[in-house]
């Protein structure tokens, strides 16, 4: 389909059906910006201007829902957040030391902790946190490993090296990249 017979379409299903620019951008596969600035001329009914209002007001519910979600979660990182700061005012060291690693070298994402590193030393203390500090088990610990050919190793024998200096089992390996 062309950009003008899109156009059409959207226009079409706008006249007809009263439909919402969000429902006519994914019926036509346009940006629902690029729906909204075409459709932005085109007058809507009465009727349907209160059927798009019904089914607005349906779905609030669910909107609702989701704000409700959200700022429960907030409130759990919020209390993540405390018990971590009351766990650093310890002064345990093995904890400071996991909390640096991960500032320089975390990814600091929703519901996952990344760690990206090469050096043994580095991934050693980082796992040894995990475990002793924060009280990750094994299987709840995901290893993903980037893999640079051309040295002289196999896949298995960096797989095996990496599982066995972070002591941890085979289904903690997630994938393999080659470079």
């Amino acid at each position: 389909m062309t950009k003008t017979e899109q156009r059409e379409e959207a226009i079409r299903l706008r006249k007809d059906k009263g439909l919402s620019v969000n429902k006519i951008a994914e019926l036509v596969g346009v940006s629902k910006s690029t729906a909204s600035r075409w459709l932005k001329d085109v007058p809507l009914t009465d009727d349907q201007r209160h059927q798009l209002m019904e089914n607005k007001r349906l779905y609030g519910a669910q909107h609702q829902g989701s704000i409700t979600n959200k700022l429960k979660h907030r409130k759990i990182r919020e209390a993540y957040q405390q018990a971590g700061r009351e766990k650093a005012r310890e002064g345990d060291a093995l904890h400071l030391v996991g909390c640096m690693l991960y500032w320089a070298e975390g990814t600091k994402d929703r519901n996952e902790c990344r760690f990206t590193n090469s050096d043994t030393d580095m991934m050693m203390s980082y796992i040894r946190f995990l475990r002793e500090s924060l009280g990750i088990r094994n299987h709840e610990l995901q290893i993903r490993i980037t893999v640079y050919l051309g040295n002289g190793l196999t896949i298995d024998e960096i797989e095996d090296y990496w599982l066995a200096v972070l002591k941890l089992p085979y289904s903690c390996l997630q994938q393999i990249d080659t470079k």
